[in-house]
């Protein structure tokens, strides 16, 4: 797996920072000034068999009826933690929201405010991703 430096930089993102994570989401809030709403979550949900990473907001769940509709499936389940590592390469709660194999979709969730930055796991332990939500977005 490409580090996250070296992978934002092959697709032409410059502008972001790796900064430290704290002991919470409110403290990373706070401490790096992102909105509570801007802060991502990638959850991998398993949908007929097939994963895909989920970026959802901090303070939105994954709504699964919804998903059951939109998908129109029955068979719509999270991930196991084994799962998530064999299908991502990253561990629960390190899974950042880009750099999988290509066979996985990444699908981002209504919540975030597109103006502004997001923070979200860098796929080390520790360590977060600051970039502009526009950046984010044109990697995916």
């Amino acid at each position: 797996m490409v580090d996250t430096r070296s992978f934002l930089r092959s697709k032409g993102v410059y502008n972001f920072e790796l900064v430290d994570a704290g002991s919470s989401p409110v403290e990373d809030s706070k401490r790096y000034g992102i909105p509570h709403s801007n802060l991502i979550k990638s959850l991998v949900v398993n949908i007929d068999g097939l994963f895909s990473v989920f970026l959802v907001p901090m303070d939105k769940k994954l709504d699964f009826e919804e998903l059951k509709n939109r998908f129109r499936t029955q068979n719509i389940r999270m991930a196991t933690r084994d799962e998530v590592l064999l299908i991502t390469g990253y561990g629960v709660g390190n899974v950042p929201p880009f750099n999988f194999p290509s066979d996985i979709k990444v699908r981002v969730e209504k919540g975030f405010d597109e103006a502004g930055e997001v923070l979200a796991s860098a796929g080390l332990g520790g360590t977060l991703i600051k970039m502009a939500y526009k950046d984010l977005v044109t990697i995916l």
